[in-house]
C-alpha cells in the first residue's frame, strides 16, 4: 500500500501526476491497495474533507483497487490536535456516521486513520483510542468497509496491546520508519508479536532519514528479507513516487 501525500509533501499538480503514473504502469504490485490524504479529524467530531487534488476517480480508472483514503490530525496545532481527539473519543457517534455515509457516497473500501496528536498524550488517551477503533471498525464492517491504523512508539495514544485486541483490519507500523536496520528489525519483531504476521503491515519509507537518500538496494533488501522471514504479507511505503529499484524488490515480494 503506497502513501500518496500530494500537495501535503509540496508536490505539484505535475509530480502527482507522475506518480498516478507510476501506479497505473505497475498496478499488479504498487495499485491493489492505495491510500491518499483526504480527509482530517475536525473539531467536535467532525470528518473534514480536505481541497487537496482529488486522485480518487483516476485511480478507479486503473482497475478495482482498494482505496484507503487517509484521516490525520496534519496541519492542525498540537492542542487542537489533542482537543479534537479528545472530543472525538468522548462522542464518536456523529464521526462514525459521518465517515460510514461518505465512503458508500464516494465509493472507497475503508479508511486508513492516522491521529498522531504532537504532545500531551496520557494512558486514558490509550485506553480512549482503541475503545474509538473498535468502535468504527465494528461499524464499517457492517458496511463491508475496511479499517487500517497507522501506529508508532512516540506517544501513548498508541496502546499496541490494546488496538491488537480491536476490531481494525490491520495495522500500520510507523515505529520501523527508520534508517537503522537493527531498530527495524527490534521493531518489526515487536509488533509481529503483538498482532501477528496477517494483521500487520510493515512501513518502509522510501527514504532513509538518516543520510536523507533513497535506500539502497542493500537496504531494501535487508528490510525485505527481514519482512519475509517473519511471514508479514502487507506493507506499507512512505509515499509516492517509489525510486526505481524498488519496483523489482516490490515485485518479487507481491510474487513471492
Amino acid at each position: 500500500m503506497p502513501y500518496m501525500c500530494l500537495k501535503r509533501c509540496g508536490f505539484t499538480k505535475t509530480d502527482i501526476a507522475d506518480h498516478l503514473e507510476q501506479i497505473q504502469d505497475n498496478f499488479k504490485t504498487i495499485g491493489q491497495v492505495v491510500s491518499f490524504e483526504k480527509f482530517n479529524l475536525g473539531s467536535n467530531s467532525y470528518l473534514v474533507t480536505n481541497n487537496l487534488t482529488d486522485v480518487m476517480k483516476t485511480l478507479k480508472t486503473y482497475g478495482t483497487p482498494t482505496l484507503m483514503p487517509m484521516i490525520s490530525t496534519f496541519n492542525e496545532t498540537a492542542h487542537d490536535q489533542l482537543k479534537n481527539c479528545r472530543e472525538l473519543f468522548i462522542n464518536p457517534d456523529p464521526f462514525i456516521k459521518q465517515a460510514v455515509e461518505t465512503a458508500l457516497s464516494e465509493g472507497f473500501q475503508g479508511y486508513s486513520i492516522d491521529l498522531e496528536p504532537a504532545s500531551g498524550t496520557t494512558d486514558e488517551d490509550g485506553v480512549n483510542y482503541a475503545a474509538f477503533l473498535d468502535q468504527f471498525a465494528t461499524e464499517l464492517h457492517k458496511h463491508d468497509l475496511l479499517l487500517g491504523v497507522d501506529t508508532a512508539n512516540w506517544g501513548k495514544i498508541w496502546n499496541l496491546e490494546l488496538i491488537s485486541k480491536t476490531e481494525i483490519d490491520w495495522a500500520i507500523s510507523m515505529a520501523t520508519y527508520t534508517g537503522d536496520i537493527d531498530v527495524f528489525n527490534k521493531y518489526l519483531e515487536s509488533y509481529v508479536s503483538i498482532f501477528g504476521k496477517d494483521r500487520l503491515m510493515v512501513g518502509i519509507m522510501t527514504i532513509n532519514p538518516h543520510t536523507k537518500k533513497p535506500y539502497t538496494d542493500a537496504e531494501l533488501k535487508e528490510r525485505f528479507d527481514a519482512v519475509t522471514k517473519y511471514g508479514v504479507t502487507k506493507i506499507a511505503i512512505w509515499d509516492m513516487p517509489l525510486p526505481d529499484n524498488w519496483i523489482p524488490f516490490v515485485n518479487d515480494f507481491i510474487n513471492n
